[in-house]
C-alpha cells in the first residue's frame, strides 16, 4: 500500500479548493507530486513481487496480516493531541508497510489493490481535467442565452470524457475499498483457517450479511481461492483440506442424528429395546473400566487374565444385543457378578500401587489373581449356555439337510451307486 493510497481521499478535497481559490497552479503542483508518488509506490510494489501481472489468477501469493500495533491504530482513529493529520498518515502509512511484503498462512490474495489506486488517481485527474472547463462553458453558455455555438461544441466534446472520468474514479473507489476490507479481513482472520462471519462482522463494522455477499464475491474473484461458507453461513473457511473435515464431521454428526432418532422411535415402539440399549450401554461401560486398570497394570500375569475377561464379557453382550430374548438369562450376571468383578479388579490395582508390599497385601493379590480365573471360566459357562439353543438349532438343520439329501439320493456313496 502506497503513502499517496491512504491520503487518496484528500485528492477531491485538494481539487474543490483549487477551484474555489482560482489558483491552478497550486492545484497542477497536487496533481504531479500525486502522479509521482502513485507511480512510484506502483514500482515499489511491482519491484518486491518480482512481477508485472498482478491479476494472473492462476498464481497465488500467501501473506500474513498481524494485528496492527494497538497504540498506531488509537493514535490514527482518534487524532491524538500533538500529532498533525500528516503525521498521522505517515504513521499508518509505515504501520502498513510493515506487513505488506510477509506472506499468508492461507490460501488468499489481494487482487485489484493497484488497479483501484490507478484507476481512483486518474479518474481524479480526468474529473479536475475535464470538469473545470466543463463548467466554466456551461456556464458562459447560459450566460450567453444558449447561443454560443462554440460553448455547445466544448461542452459536448467534455462530457463525455468526464463521464468516463467518473465512472474511472468510482470504479477504483470500489475496488480501493474492496481491497481494505480484504486486508482487514485477513488481519482479524491471522493464522486461523476458520473464522466466524461475526466476528468479521464486527472488524468491519458492518452486518453479517453484508460480509457474507462480500466474501463470496471475493472467493469468486479468486482473492480466496479456497474460500468455502459451511452450511448455515456462519463461519468462512479458508482453505480445501479444513473445509473437507467439516463436511466429514458434520456427515457424522447427521449420521448420529439419524441414528439416535432411530433408536428412540424403536423404543417407543417397543419398550424392551430401551431396556436392551441400557444393558448394553452398562455392559461397555464395564468393559471400559476393567480395560482402564488392566492398561495401568504392569504384570504380564494379572493382564493376560483380564484380557481374557474383557473379551469374554464383550462377546456376552454382544450375543445378547443380537438376541434380546436372551436378556433375561443375564440378569444375575449384570446385577452382582459384574459388579463385584470390578470391585475386585480394582481392589487389585490398588494393592499393585501400594509402594511397600506386605504379607497381607500380597497374599490379597494371590486371592485375586486366582478367584478371577474362576471368575473367568464361570463367564465363559454363561457366554456357551447362551449359545445352547443356537448350536441345537444349528444340529437340527444339519441333521434335517442330510436326511434330505440321503433321500434324494445325493449323498456320497448313494450319488455314487446311482451313476
Amino acid at each position: 500500500m502506497g503513502k499517496y493510497d491512504l491520503d487518496l481521499n484528500n485528492l477531491m478535497e485538494q481539487v474543490q479548493k483549487a477551484i474555489e481559490s482560482v489558483d491552478y497552479k497550486k492545484l497542477n503542483e497536487d496533481i504531479s507530486g500525486t502522479i509521482g508518488t502513485v507511480i512510484s509506490e506502483v514500482k515499489k510494489s511491482l519491484k518486491g513481487k518480482g512481477q508485472i501481472d498482478e491479476e494472473e489468477p492462476t498464481q497465488y501469493e500467501y501473506k500474513d496480516y498481524r494485528e496492527v500495533d494497538s497504540s498506531a491504530q488509537n493514535q490514527s482513529q482518534t487524532g491524538a493531541s500533538g500529532f498533525s493529520y500528516s503525521v498521522r498518515k505517515d504513521q499508518e502509512y509505515e504501520t502498513e508497510k510493515n506487513y505488506l511484503d510477509k506472506p499468508y498462512n492461507v490460501p488468499a490474495r489481494n487482487i485489484g489493490r493497484i488497479p483501484g489506486i490507478l484507476m481512483t488517481v486518474f479518474g481524479s485527474i480526468g474529473m479536475a481535467s475535464f470538469g473545470l472547463p466543463l463548467l466554466i462553458c456551461s456556464v458562459m453558455w447560459m450566460v450567453s442565452e444558449f447561443e454560443g455555438g462554440d460553448f455547445a461544441i466544448t461542452v459536448a466534446a467534455l462530457t463525455p470524457f468526464l463521464i468516463t472520468s467518473v465512472i474511472l474514479f468510482g470504479r477504483g473507489l470500489y475496488l480501493d475499498l474492496r481491497s481494505s476490507r480484504f486486508r482487514k479481513y485477513m488481519r482479524r482472520i491471522g493464522n486461523k483457517t476458520v473464522c466466524s462471519i461475526e466476528e468479521l462482522a464486527n472488524t468491519i463494522e458492518k452486518s453479517d450479511s453484508y460480509v457474507v455477499r462480500d466474501l463470496k464475491r471475493m472467493i469468486n474473484i479468486g482473492m480466496f481461492p479456497e474460500g468455502h461458507m459451511d452450511q448455515e453461513e456462519k463461519c468462512f473457511i479458508l482453505d480445501h483440506k479444513t473445509y473437507e473435515y467439516y463436511l466429514e464431521t458434520k456427515q457424522q454428526l447427521e449420521q448420529r442424528l439419524r441414528e439416535e432418532e432411530e433408536t428412540e422411535q424403536r423404543e417407543q415402539n417397543d419398550p424392551n429395546q430401551k431396556e436392551l440399549r441400557l444393558v448394553i450401554e452398562t455392559g461397555k461401560n464395564y468393559v471400559n473400566q476393567i480395560q482402564k486398570v488392566n492398561d495401568e497394570l504392569p504384570e504380564v500375569e494379572i493382564s493376560e487374565k483380564l484380557d481374557r475377561m474383557e473379551k469374554v464379557i464383550s462377546q456376552i453382550f454382544t450375543c445378547v444385543e443380537l438376541h434380546p430374548e436372551k436378556l433375561s438369562e443375564i440378569t444375575k450376571f449384570l446385577d452382582y457378578y459384574m459388579p463385584t468383578t470390578l470391585k475386585l479388579v480394582q481392589a487389585y490395582k490398588n494393592f499393585e500401587n501400594e509402594p511397600i508390599q506386605t504379607e497381607n497385601i500380597i497374599s490379597s493379590k494371590h486371592e485375586i489373581r486366582q478367584i478371577v480365573d474362576t471368575i473367568n471360566e464361570a463367564f465363559e459357562n454363561l457366554m456357551d449356555s447362551l449359545y445352547d439353543d443356537m448350536a441345537m438349532d444349528i444340529s437340527a438343520d444339519i441333521s434335517v439337510l442330510k436326511t434330505m439329501l440321503a433321500q434324494e439320493g445325493l449323498t456320497g456313496n448313494d450319488f455314487e451307486h446311482k451313476q
